[in-house]
């Protein structure tokens, strides 16, 4: 009980904290108080823009991440102690489906304590490791994975913040739990930016971040992309560049949630720069100002968000070997990129993209974009969807042996989010010009009747699912303890010290202040110069890792039932099937085991037990 009850209070507490920290961000940047869903949109940017640091100096340890979680609900506690004011101007049918928006974001986040996905592939191999390696080491060094080349580390640092008081399983906390709170905050609190809070506001609110599902996989970030693209919306909306009174440290508040978006994921920085730079282009625009003066604001917008992202940057380079990814390769190695890629003629790539913008994933929520052709909206949200379309056409062009599924779970985090901020600010403002009108007042109140009516229906849905989600994973951990055990056994083979490379199901279980440890994900895919060979025999194997330095190789045995990723049946399958992204990803997989168990028969094995090998290649 103590395993679901202590992660579930401690991320109460991070949620308290980056209210408290959004605060501080407000004080700083000169910003009005905002409400608590800004608050914590803020302060989520403020923690990210500290953790770049805190990794990039190999600080992020345990108790620097407890010290500013706490520090940040202390602030937060302070702030609410002065100002008690949660529920300022909410009228009382607001306050009953208050507390029915309450009930659906406390099952969505006791969902969330000790969820897991089918997804063992990227969160066992992946991104659980980065947060055990990140609270063991205070950084985050994988220069072998695919994974961390594709993104700067924000959602790990976001994890680990949850995951210092908890375990492994408690990873998605941060995204399916805190993040969906923050997100109904971000909507409900830009309706109360002009005024009372009405009771459509709260049922729009529960509609659009409960109700409307977000495609979801594994623990890296969507709902979190969510949160701070939102976030965006409501700090450019917040600070209109026509606006006189729009200080320089308005546009460093931007710029470090820009930067707090690309953190999170290597393509959202597409997104997030495109967004603010189309912010500026139209405010100059609509505004038709001075261009010195807006040329002012465009070199402030991007120094900032630079300044707020480097500290990702020049820990991805140390990594990973670049800076920005896929612009330099770093460590990705030539070709493997046709695994999962394929060149298409002109007409067949407009063939794909049209079929993604045709689709109910696609075309739905890029369709409010037309609005803003009818009726001047926010350049906030036009800039957003700018940004958004952008990268929707990068990613589907790019990726093409990926389904549509796998398309819109990459664009939903932004997408979603362009949907959200336009339907809003239309409704907002529809609600203040129609506000004379008896007619347009009529009308209004028969759609609140109606949403009323999808609220009463449509929330059970979340609400069963979740409460099924939570029976099932109430006490289910992320690996046991014998198999914990296990992994202790093998490691203990290598000398304290040792380096070894490791391709194993669960290698965040292994101690990483112990030995230095190199995780492989994806085969082939990234590897530190020269590049580790492939389809040349075990001799040219053992010879890089030997020139890098690693003597010790950890494997799990490739030909024993079960496991996930590293099985050599899964990819005997896929060598066949018709994915061609698979087809081709089979054939390293296949090499690296080929390899490594040819290497048995000519090196010395010094462990083997509970289906664990190491082989000293010394």
């Amino acid at each position: 009980m103590t395993d679901f009850v202590f992660p579930f209070l401690w991320g109460l507490v991070v949620l308290s904290a980056f209210i408290g920290w959004g605060r501080v961000a407000a004080r700083l940047a000169g910003a009005a108080d905002p409400d608590w869903g800004l608050s914590a949109g803020w302060g989520m940017a403020f923690v990210l823009a500290g953790g770049g640091v805190l990794g990039l100096a190999g600080l992020a340890l345990p108790w620097v991440l407890m010290a500013l979680v706490l520090s940040g609900a202390a602030l937060h506690g302070v702030a609410a102690f002065r100002r008690p004011a949660f529920v300022d101007g909410i009228s009382g049918l607001s306050v009953a489906l208050i507390v029915l928006a309450a009930i659906a974001l406390l099952t969505r986040y006791m969902a969330a304590v000790n969820f897991q996905a089918m997804s063992c592939g990227d969160d066992d191999i992946a991104y659980f490791t980065y947060v055990s390696r990140l609270l063991q080491t205070g950084t985050l060094i994988e220069p072998f994975s695919l994974r961390r080349l594709s993104g700067y580390g924000g959602q790990t640092f976001l994890q680990a913040l949850v995951v210092v008081a908890g375990k492994e399983e408690n990873a998605y906390l941060v995204d399916r739990g805190i993040a969906v709170i923050v997100s109904f905050g971000l909507v409900i609190g830009f309706f109360r930016q002009g005024g009372e809070t009405r009771a459509v506001h709260t049922m729009v609110a529960l509609i659009l971040t409960v109700i409307m599902p977000l495609p979801l996989l594994n623990s890296s970030s969507h709902v979190t992309g969510l949160v701070l693209f939102l976030t965006l919306f409501r700090t450019l909306h917040l600070f209109p560049l026509s606006d006189k009174d729009t200080a320089t440290r308005h546009l460093w508040l931007i710029g470090a949630v820009a930067a707090g978006a690309a953190s999170l994921k290597a393509h959202f920085m597409v997104t997030a720069l495109a967004t603010v730079f189309f912010f500026w282009l139209i405010s100059l625009l609509y505004d038709r100002g001075s261009l010195g003066r807006y040329g002012a604001f465009l070199g402030h917008l991007g120094l900032s968000s630079l300044v707020f992202l480097a500290p990702w940057m020049a820990l991805l380079q140390r990594s990973s070997g670049t800076i920005l990814f896929p612009l330099f390769q770093g460590n990705h190695q030539p070709g493997f990129a046709e695994t999962y890629s394929g060149s298409l003629e002109f007409t067949a790539l407009l063939g794909v993209l049209g079929d993604f913008f045709i689709s109910p994933q696609g075309g739905l929520f890029c369709l409010p974009v037309v609005l803003h052709a009818f009726r001047r909206g926010s350049p906030a949200g036009l800039a957003l969807y700018a940004g958004a379309l952008i990268s929707v056409v990068i990613i589907v062009s790019t990726l093409t042996f990926d389904n549509l599924e796998t398309h819109h779970r990459f664009i939903a985090p932004f997408l979603r989010a362009a949907f959200i901020s336009t339907v809003i600010f239309i409704l907002s403002d529809l609600r203040w010009v129609t506000a004379g009108d008896p007619k347009a007042q009529f009308v209004t109140r028969t759609g609140d009747k109606i949403l009323f009516v999808l609220v009463v229906l449509l929330l059970p849905i979340p609400v069963y699912r979740d409460l099924n989600r939570l029976a099932d994973k109430f006490d289910v951990t992320a690996l046991a303890p014998e198999h914990r055990a296990a992994y202790a056994r093998m490691q203990s083979a290598v000398p304290e010290g040792g380096r070894l490379l490791a391709a194993v199901e669960q290698p965040f279980a292994l101690d990483y202040r112990r030995n230095v440890i190199f995780n492989v994900d994806v085969p082939g895919a990234v590897s530190p110069d020269p590049g580790m060979p492939f389809f040349k025999g075990p001799g040219p194997l053992k010879d890089y890792l030997l020139g890098q330095s690693i003597p010790y190789i950890a494997f799990r045995d490739f030909s024993m039932a079960g496991g996930c990723l590293y099985r050599r049946e899964k990819w005997e399958y896929y060598a066949t099937s018709d994915h061609p992204m698979w087809r081709r990803q089979s054939r390293y997989f296949l090499d690296f085991m080929d390899n490594v168990e040819a290497l048995v028969g000519s090196e010395k094995t010094i462990y083997r037990g509970n289906g664990l090998l190491v082989i000293d290649l010394r």
